[in-house]
């Protein structure tokens, strides 16, 4: 009897505790307080693109979810950091008789505020106006996808990821639409005014601001007397309060750790109220309530909430170490400046300086007032909560905002004091507590001297005194920051340093704000064991995230990751792959601050590997695990997209990625009914259908649930667009012919088909052309086999050939020494212009008799003993290439053998001695005895025309054709191999590409098809089963242990499963209406209890096929305790 006496007496010590730990909590009106909405208003939304996801309510409620919980998560997805804050104002307001009242309004754990904006005549607009709601907007909402918002709905309905159902996340792309439809400008929700007329068209101006990626906006007043003195026992001011608050879909970069909040207060009480002042309020709750600690920075005018321990529960469930939190004042009221003052603390005089309103610059001689005080309070402690709805709870603010304890006593009040120690013992007054350094415990440190212990505390940031004169308008700006580093401190660095960035825009007013590349538009295709993602298909949305350049990044690469939650982070997923562009960009580095080396550190955030842009990836196995990907098993993928800029201005980041969607995947065969013909990767056949070209295709397959069946062509046609990068060239076009539907345009054709995979996806298939390169076809063996540089051409007699390629120019053959005219000096040929040509050249067959080794001689001998391997050039004379005043003899001739006809040839001479010999002989600078410049040939270089052969060369000689640019197939320069020239007769032949040409090349082939048929969906009957079964006390595919289930596989879309013990009584009815095969029972009968172990039988009716199926399984559960009283 003592003992149990002694636990009860224990009990009601702890009851009484934790009810005065949680008194304010308790008391809050809060969640309870909110206005019923007519039908069709949204009364709460989520600011969730960032890293946080944070729920606010039209009637001025922020921080708090709606079961009343802690509403504000960060990191997203993992643990709340804050319970409930909100925004608070206060100020002397005059009555009759001359006297000042001090009225408090705003929103704490009861809310002064009431939905709705005033009206011109000065009174409240109905609630019940369709307007009157929250409103949430996004740019990108014509592009969302079901995959892009299931964390939205599954955040906006309070359910986990996998619960989420496509209604649901229409629901939500649904409200995106309307919101930006319905913006509501002209109540004041900001938005850039595109056409300048001052009016908000939806289809032409965009709403939000500061470039935001999401943007929430409300507005509320305190004009509803009963809600007013709700707070804390004051009438109202007459306040309207405009919310808008907006974020950036950047959750893995420093701006994805911020959610902006701006208050705009219009005066329409009709009064100048004196003394007026504004607090940013908060009750966080770190992880678990019972740990936290304060403290407030003065240069970054920021008050934030730390972890009390090293480690806090609810973030170690997510393996994380706690997280830190603080609000940044980043723009106060509006004043004057007077001069010799520095309110701001920025070292200008304030009669000088400048303000910030609307985020433009305005002064001189206007400042933003900052944070002039910091207060707080520790729930259940002598310095706690102030009383609401009592008049006593509005003292107490009053004194807070003037930078005192919240103690009723207005006339004395209670100054903070570092230490929390009393004045009378020494303390230190000031108007800003905690403002040490916990990082490295210097300065006036929260649990140290005086201070409480870690607990549940509250914060307030406060600002003022200002005159707000009726009918004006104030701004305050404030940012809720988040930071997480790998230890409670590290937590605080990282969160100041995303500060120092935001500030930096801020000052900046967000012009050129550096964003992420909006995220690829990823399908998922599950198949029996593997699963392949694509983004390729959309090429509205592939343009969307490649193509744009904002401040000065430009898209780089994509990144596959495997997730092992929904919920899960970029650092908790596994990547699986980067596909990114090639050119030299690979390991990108950024500073990240390590705690055990206590600084900013240099470390890799975006490893590429030059790998070349690629739009799918089949997954094959389990990443995490190694493992297979087993059926009827949920996997998580995601990809993203990231992108580069090697001098950015305003932040450290050179590299910022898209945020990490996870796709629920669930491995199955094809749906009952369906049969897929193909698989992926595979290739399929096609036909050379017109032309005559060397051109190759590959048709792959990508996704095999999304091939037609249909047949198309590949057809070419010239860019002739001259603004265009590809102009002149033979672009590749996909035309549907079962359809008439031209699918996919201009694109480029390969060199070959390894050398990119960045083409278009369409009705499950890429397809890449190659042809071979334009004029010299070095696809060819040259004479010495496959050897880099000596592709595309042969030669006959080689032991008697006399020239070779000692100067390399850059050319396509012949080691760099010969190549396409276009190349060399360029040239007006047309790829279609290349041909096959033959270059005969001569030689002498007797050297023994030779005794006269001049030029002039030795072509002599030559042309007498072969008069045809002789011809005629028109001569161009270096270094200005000046028509030569005759023809050039030239120990060659030049044949299109193709067309069996001989072909003009220009050259080069060399007027100066020392560089060459200028004597109408092509003979690479011989004179005589030696070549001169024999290491570039004497420069004779050769140019071979597209023109039919004679001895006339008129149009050349009189400068109408330019024989080194009009008409020339091929160009170069040689070297002497022999001690002289004309050694013998060899040839040697150049192969042109048979090249694509537009208009006449014509590529078929029919895609697979997807077979569907009821014939089919009777036929997989045979394949529908239960697993585990046994079911053992088990389930491998369970995420926890009371996570319970066995799964019915391989079902139509629609069935009815009844579920009998073997005495034959039903014990649950389930019923199956959807496109997946599966379905689950979470082993609970029609009273949702858990089933006894024992046989059961499941009859499968399944009504569309005319079909049933009775299925036989055990369940062995483990041991439970109903806890039912």
């Amino acid at each position: 009897m003592k003992i149990r006496c002694l636990m009860i007496e224990l009990m009601i010590i702890i009851g009484l505790l934790l009810t005065s730990t949680l008194m304010a909590k308790q008391n809050s009106s809060s969640v309870s307080s909110l206005p019923k909405a007519a039908e069709g208003q949204v009364t709460r939304t989520l600011s969730n693109i960032s890293n946080w996801s944070y729920w606010m309510n039209y009637n001025g409620m922020s921080g708090i979810d709606p079961q009343g919980n802690s509403g504000g998560i960060y990191p997203r997805g993992t643990a709340g950091a804050i319970f409930q804050d909100g925004f608070i104002w206060g100020g002397k307001y005059p009555k009759d008789g001359g006297t000042k009242e001090i009225r408090v309004g705003g929103q704490t754990y009861n809310i002064g505020t009431t939905p709705g904006w005033i009206q011109s005549d000065g009174t409240p607009v109905s609630q019940s106006d369709p307007r009157v709601r929250i409103y949430r907007i996004r740019p990108d909402y014509k592009t969302l996808t079901h995959a892009m918002v299931v964390q939205e709905a599954a955040e906006a309905n309070m359910v986990d990821a996998s619960a989420v159902t496509e209604n649901m996340t229409q629901a939500i792309i649904d409200q995106y639409a309307t919101d930006w439809n319905e913006w509501p400008a002209d109540l004041g929700a900001p938005f850039v005014d595109i056409d300048g007329d001052g009016v908000y068209n939806p289809e032409v101006d965009k709403a939000g601001i500061a470039n935001a990626d999401q943007v929430v906006w409300f507005v509320c007043h305190d004009f509803d007397r009963t809600n007013a003195l709700g707070l804390y026992g004051s009438e109202p001011i007459g306040i309207e309060l405009q919310v808008t608050a907006w974020a950036y879909n950047q959750p893995g970069a420093r701006l994805g750790q911020i959610i902006f909040k701006k208050y705009k207060m219009i005066n329409k009480s009709g009064k100048d109220i004196e003394e007026m002042y504004v607090a940013q309020w908060c009750d966080p709750d770190l992880g678990e309530a019972s740990d936290d600690l304060l403290g407030c920075d003065t240069t970054l005018s920021m008050g934030y909430v730390y972890n009390g321990q090293d480690a806090d529960n609810k973030y170690a469930a997510f393996g994380l170490a706690p997280a830190a939190v603080g609000y940044d004042f980043f723009q106060g009221p509006l004043v004057d400046g007077v001069a010799g003052q520095d309110i701001n603390r920025n070292g200008i005089d304030d009669a000088a300086d400048y303000g910030v309103f609307d985020l433009k610059v305005v002064g001189p001689g206007k400042v933003n007032l900052p944070m002039t005080g910091f207060s707080w309070f520790a729930a259940g402690s002598a310095i706690s909560d102030p009383p609401l709805g009592e008049y006593e709870g509005t003292l107490c603010w009053w004194n807070m905002f003037r930078g005192y304890v919240p103690t009723e006593n207005i006339d004395t009040p209670t100054p903070w004091t570092e230490g929390n120690v009393p004045v009378a013992s020494g303390g230190k007054v000031t108007k800003f507590p905690m403002a040490g350094d916990p990082v490295t415990e210097t300065g006036d440190l929260d649990a140290h001297n005086q201070f409480f212990q870690p607990g549940d505390r509250r914060m307030a940031l406060c600002s003022g005194p200002f005159t707000f004169a009726a009918g004006d308008t104030q701004e305050v700006v404030v940012a809720v920051v988040g930071g997480l580093g790998n230890t409670r401190f590290s937590s605080i660095t990282d969160m100041k340093m995303t500060d120092e960035i935001a500030q930096v825009l801020f000052d900046g007013a967000f012009q050129g704000v550096p964003k992420a590349p909006t995220g690829p538009k990823v399908t998922a295709r599950a198949l029996e064991d593997n699963v392949v993602l694509e983004w390729g298909s959309d090429v509205g949305a592939v343009a969307a995230t490649e193509e744009p350049v904002i401040a000065g990044y430009s898209f780089e690469g994509y990144n596959i990751y495997q997730l092992p939650s929904p919920s899960a982070t970029k650092e908790q997923a596994t990547l699986l792959a980067t596909f990114d562009l090639i050119n030299g960009v690979k390991v990108i580095e950024s500073n990240r601050f390590l705690s055990q080396y206590g600084q900013n550190v240099k470390v890799p955030i975006q490893r590429g590997t030059d790998s070349g842009i690629k739009r799918y990836f089949q997954v094959t196995k389990d990443y995490i695990t190694g493992k297979p990907l087993y059926e009827g098993s949920t996997y998580y993928f995601g990809v993203t997209a990231y992108n580069y800029n090697p001098s950015p201005e305003l932040i450290e980041d050179k590299a910022l990625e898209s945020a990490l969607i996870a796709q629920a995947v669930t491995i199955q065969e094809e749906l009952p009914g369906i049969k897929y013909t193909a698989k992926p990767g595979e290739t399929i056949e096609y036909e050379h259908s017109a032309g005559g070209s060397d051109g190759v295709l590959e048709v792959k397959v990508i996704d095999p649930g999304a091939v037609t069946g249909n047949n198309y062509q590949v057809y070419f046609t010239e860019d002739t667009d001259t603004s265009s990068a590809t102009y002149g060239e033979t672009l590749w076009n996909v035309k549907n012919t079962t359809l008439n539907k031209v699918i996919v345009t201009g694109q480029e054709i390969l060199a070959d088909l390894g050398e990119s995979d960045n083409q278009p996806i369409f009705d499950g298939l890429k397809v890449k052309v190659a042809g071979p390169p334009v004029g010299i076809n070095t696809n060819i063996e040259g004479p010495f086999g496959a050897t880099e540089g000596h592709m595309g051409y042969s030669i006959t007699n080689n032991s008697k050939r006399w020239i070779t390629w000692g100067a390399n120019w850059g050319l396509e053959t012949m080691g760099g020494s010969f190549g396409n005219g276009t190349t060399f000096f360029g040239s007006d040929v047309k790829p279609s212009d290349y041909v096959d040509v033959e270059i005969r050249f001569a030689g002498i067959d007797d050297w023994s008799v030779i005794t006269d080794s001049s030029s002039e001689n030795l072509m002599a001998i030559s042309k007498a003993q072969h008069p045809d391997r002789w011809s005629k050039a028109v001569v161009y004379v270096r270094p200005t290439y000046a028509v030569g005043s005759q023809l050039a003899d030239v120990p060659f001739t030049v044949w299109d053998v193709e067309n069996n006809r001989q072909l003009k040839v220009a050259i080069c001479e060399e007027s100066r001695p020392e560089f060459g010999n200028n004597n109408f002989i092509w003979d690479m600078g011989w004179n005589g005895h030696e070549f001169v410049n024999a290491s570039l040939g004497g420069r004779e270089y050769v140019f071979i025309l597209n023109d039919p052969y004679d001895e006339q060369y008129t149009d050349y000689l009189n400068g109408t054709l330019d024989g080194t640019y009009n008409g020339v197939l091929y160009a170069g320069g040689w070297t002497p191999r022999t001690n002289v020239p004309f050694f013998g007769c060899f040839d040697i032949k150049i192969f042109a590409s048979n090249v694509i040409l537009a208009g006449k090349d014509i590529f078929s082939f029919t895609a697979p098809v997807v077979e569907e048929s009821i014939d089919l969906a009777k036929e997989d009957v045979k394949k529908i089963n239960v697993f585990p079964n046994p079911y053992y006390a088990y389930n491998s595919q369970s995420t926890n242990q009371y996570d319970v289930y066995v799964t019915f596989t391989h079902l139509p879309a629609k069935a009815t499963i009844r579920i009998f013990n073997l005495a034959g009584t039903q014990v649950r009815k389930l019923e199956k209406n959807d496109a997946s095969q599966f379905f689950k029972w979470d082993l609970k009968n029609e009273g949702n209890l858990p089933v006894a172990s024992g046989m059961y039988i499941a009859h499968i009716d399944m009504p569309d096929l005319k079909k049933e199926k009775v299925l036989k399984f055990m369940v062995i559960q483990d041991r439970q305790i109903l806890e039912y009283y």
